[in-house]
């Protein structure tokens, strides 16, 4: 099929109807005739820069995760920083390389305050709310029908 292309104005035919600029066309079928190869993006799987992280640092994490899996980024970071001296990575990079490269995910716990699941706390809201539902307040629900307007 490429070598058919040759006729005049065929080429534009055929990028038109692939929705593909003209002079990308003609730079690839350039390409096609210097090399006999198809031209190919070339396709990096990690096209980012390279990890700084070595296989040492790898298992030193493994191993503070299986000591504490309770462990979160930045403490992560302090004892690498502790145990490498010339370490230092954000804790975005360090979340991408446990996330992409290690399949680890680690997030900061967030703890809710003792307070609010307290005893007297629930006490306190569940007497707010029967008090809440009393049938006096029917009256404020009717008013606030809608269309209904006090001026």
């Amino acid at each position: 099929m490429l070598e058919s292309l040759q006729e005049c104005g065929l080429v534009a035919k055929v990028v038109r109807g692939l929705n593909i600029n003209y002079h990308t066309a003609l730079r690839w079928w350039e390409y096609y005739e210097g090399t006999e190869e198809v031209a190919y993006k070339k396709f990096e799987e990690n096209s980012g820069p390279k990890s700084s992280f070595t296989t040492e640092y790898n298992e030193y994490i493994k191993e503070l995760l299986d000591n504490d899996p309770q462990l979160y980024p930045d403490d992560i970071i302090s004892s690498l920083t502790e145990r490498f001296e010339d370490f230092t990575i954000s804790k975005s990079q360090l979340n991408n390389h446990l996330r992409n490269i290690m399949l680890i995910t680690v997030r900061k716990p967030m703890f809710e305050p003792e307070v609010r699941n307290s005893v007297g706390d629930l006490q306190t809201r569940f007497e707010w709310f029967m008090e809440w539902k009393d049938p006096d307040l029917e009256i404020v629900f009717s008013l606030m029908k809608p269309g209904f307007i006090l001026i």
